[in-house]
């Protein structure tokens, strides 16, 4: 499945683009287009591994046949499941709508922005100082230089509200990830010659050696998903309603793991349509809800020996 593992970020853009009600969350839609699922079965190994740590809770788990999923703040990688945005980015639009919204001055430059100022920082380049002769100039160094020449008040006041402005960005990512989502990590490995030889998964989690490894068997949920039982139908049958709904969720949020360098950011234009309600919570937008589900598929390249 090596060469099959960019599949994942467009499988769940097209699960969220199928549905026009942005209000939809990732299992809904699945749930109600269950033939979006049967895409998986070319992407689905044989079978999974999943080490455990030898704790009465872990085998009365495997006993009952249930899965313990973990909220990803738990992780010991903070950058796991992670997801940010590009501050110097986001600090940049900010300061264009404080321009756009005061309105450029033709006088007392200490007290407000020029049209060309404006332009500057339109056409500043964002990151490292580029080494190469160029005419641009870098965001940080002329927001520097044009606040140099801005009276003390001035500068606080758009000092004030840059700092206002990425404080409650900062609150709404925290809000983000603390998102009613749980995660269960396996790992995709050979069954007969690799799963035993795994020395730093045995140490990591397994607790030293001195825990086990489960084979999970991924073939029966390659059939196609049916459901037997309507919404209407649930008090007929419960135990099989739920049954059938749960294979669908658990096929539909088995995923790969993307290792790579680079976190999963939220774009600008995306930043400032999070939204909070009257209680202070987010409002749901599937549109982010689609880039949380992206970081839950990408980690650092450091954990690749894994395979999850």
């Amino acid at each position: 499945m090596e060469q099959n593992r960019k599949w994942q970020r467009n499988y769940i853009k097209e699960v969220f683009d199928f549905s026009s009600d942005n209000k939809k969350h990732y299992s809904k839609i699945v749930l109600e287009n269950p033939h979006l699922i049967e895409k998986k079965n070319n992407y689905l190994p044989k079978y999974l591994f999943k080490y455990y740590t030898p704790m009465s809770e872990n085998i009365l788990d495997i006993k009952n046949q249930r899965l313990w999923l973990s909220h990803p703040k738990s992780f010991n990688d903070p950058f796991d499941c992670n997801i940010g945005y590009d501050i110097e980015k986001y600090e940049k639009n900010r300061l264009l709508k404080f321009i756009e919204n005061s309105g450029c001055v033709d006088k007392d430059l200490e007290n407000g922005f020029a049209i060309e100022e404006k332009h500057r920082i339109q056409r500043s380049y964002l990151g490292e100082t580029i080494y190469w002769k160029t005419t641009q100039e870098s965001f940080y160094n002329i927001k520097r230089k044009i606040f140099e020449s801005k009276s003390k008040e001035y500068r606080d006041k758009v000092g004030k509200y840059l700092r206002n402005e990425i404080k409650q960005i900062d609150d709404k990512i925290e809000k983000l990830k603390n998102i009613n989502i749980r995660v269960a990590c396996f790992s995709e490995l050979d069954k007969y010659e690799k799963f035993h030889n795994q020395i730093l998964m045995w140490s990591h989690y397994a607790d030293n050696h001195k825990g086990f490894c489960v084979e999970y068997d991924l073939e029966p949920l390659k059939k196609k998903i049916e459901f037997t039982l309507n919404k209407y139908e649930f008090n007929k049958d419960k135990d099989k309603y739920l049954n059938e709904r749960n294979i669908a969720i658990t096929k539909a949020g088995l995923f790969p793991v993307e290792y790579t360098s680079n976190r999963v950011n939220i774009p600008v234009t995306k930043l400032n349509k999070i939204d909070v309600d009257d209680r202070g919570q987010i409002k749901y937008n599937s549109n982010i809800d689609e880039l949380i589900y992206k970081t839950f598929i990408v980690k650092s390249s450091n954990w690749s020996y894994e395979k999850e």
